[in-house]
């Protein structure tokens, strides 16, 4: 996460040898939007002077560290111990200064730190295994790779259990999004954002499997198909589940992820708006397979799960091949991936293609048409512009390396909602 700081307060108090023994309230204001806030402080002469601290927010307590702590982080999801994590409410939040012991008069420095949401592509991984079922590290060990890696978020999604959602330890440079993976002998599929989205694994039919899957969407959790041409395939039939998500890259490279990409733009041809996502699978340590091998970059307002979910509802998700390889944003004037562009008729529109960590590579355009555009890009091609018709179901596109041999990175499509066109491609 970037440590630029948004909104900066710097706030001075005399206390006085008469306030020993009382609580001092100093008032600042919280905007809207804001998704963390740090507040250091410092005591004159320390030594001599014992001076407690605390937060109130809009509705009350919020923590309290004593004379231990001269930082304290607060964010949704995470907070300084002795602090209540949460969503942060604009308005008058207080510290309070508990004036323990006095020697003399002195003065308390706060200065208060804070960030508000802004958009922004932050890079992770949705499927990941500990010791809480067959992987070999512990979720400690998880998140330290994670974060050694540069990744902003992780799901949890270990077999058929919950017990890693409430196990690990918060942070605040790292995400963690609750998830388990309900692992059947026909197929696999992922559940994120809820720490128990079902009430058992166990099953003796597809109806079981059904009513799993409408437990999931009850408790608002999204659920993506998980490598349907890999070992562990889908095989309860792609058409008896009405999926939005499809993780079409798992692992390193293969033709099972082909295969899944292969579907997934079938199904997007059809009309289908379908979300693709990717996870690493990680297990073990074996060649080629790590954390972020592939990379999901989620565009996301918020630093935060909440935040994340929200982005990958919205379609603002692409997967590159790891961490440091390009990744792509499109837009077709104010409507970006995910989203649906409304067409007037058939017309021609102008595509923007935003490349990250840009390298040489073979830019492939696709619609519901198929290979619209092919072109070479170099390290200085940043941002690249492509004429367009509004003819079709959807644009999307794929960056593969010099050789033709993997993709380095595939984006999810932008919409277009043109009556002519699904008439077209429904010949």
């Amino acid at each position: 996460m970037s440590n630029e700081e948004l909104l900066y307060m710097h706030l001075e108090y005399i206390v006085t040898e008469e306030q020993e023994g009382t609580f001092i309230q100093v008032p600042f204001q919280v905007p809207v939007n804001t998704q963390q806030i740090i507040i250091r402080y410092k005591v004159d002469d320390a030594k001599h002077n014992a001076i407690d601290f605390g937060v109130e927010d809009i509705n009350g307590y919020r923590g309290w560290s004593n004379l231990l702590k001269n930082r304290i982080i607060i964010q949704e999801d995470y907070a300084t111990e002795g602090y209540l994590s949460g969503f942060i409410e604009s308005g008058e939040w207080k510290i309070i200064l508990g004036i323990f012991n006095i020697r003399k008069n002195c003065k308390v420095t706060l200065n208060i730190n804070i960030k508000l949401e802004q958009s922004k592509w932050y890079k992770g991984d949705l499927h990941t295994h500990s010791i809480h079922s067959d992987g070999s590290f512990t979720l400690n060990e998880v998140m330290d790779y994670v974060k050694e890696e540069g990744l902003d978020f992780i799901a949890l999604t270990d077999h058929n259990t919950f017990s890693q959602n409430t196990d690990y330890k918060p942070s605040d440079d790292l995400v963690v999004i609750p998830g388990v993976e309900l692992t059947t002998y026909k197929g696999h599929a992922n559940f994120f954002g809820c720490k128990k989205p079902f009430s058992h694994f166990r099953y003796e039919n597809i109806e079981d499997i059904r009513k799993y899957m409408e437990e999931g969407k009850a408790n608002d959790a999204i659920i993506s198909l998980n490598h349907p041409f890999h070992k562990d395939k889908w095989k309860w039939g792609l058409e008896n589940f009405d999926f939005s998500y499809v993780e079409i890259w798992n692992s390193w490279f293969s033709e099972g992820n082909q295969r899944a990409i292969d579907w997934w733009h079938s199904m997007l041809c059809k009309g289908k708006k379908i979300i693709a996502l990717g996870g690493s699978d990680f297990h073990r340590k074996q060649p080629k397979k790590w954390y972020g091998v592939p990379t999901t970059w989620v565009n996301s307002l918020s630093f935060n799960k909440r935040g994340i979910l929200n982005g990958i509802r919205q379609g603002r998700v692409c997967v590159s091949a790891e961490p440091k390889a390009p990744m792509v944003d499109i837009s077709i004037e104010d409507v970006f991936m995910g989203e649906t562009y409304i067409a007037n008729d058939s017309e021609n529109v102008v595509l923007t293609c935003y490349i990250k960590q840009v390298r040489p590579a073979l830019l492939k355009l696709y619609s519901s048409r198929g290979l619209v555009i092919e072109k070479k890009i170099e390290d200085n091609d940043r941002k690249l512009l492509f004429n367009v018709s509004t003819d079709t179901l959807f644009y999307r596109i794929e960056l593969w390396n010099e050789y033709q041999q993997e993709p380095l990175c595939i984006s999810n499509p932008i919409f277009i909602d043109n009556k002519c066109a699904i008439k077209d491609n429904n010949k």
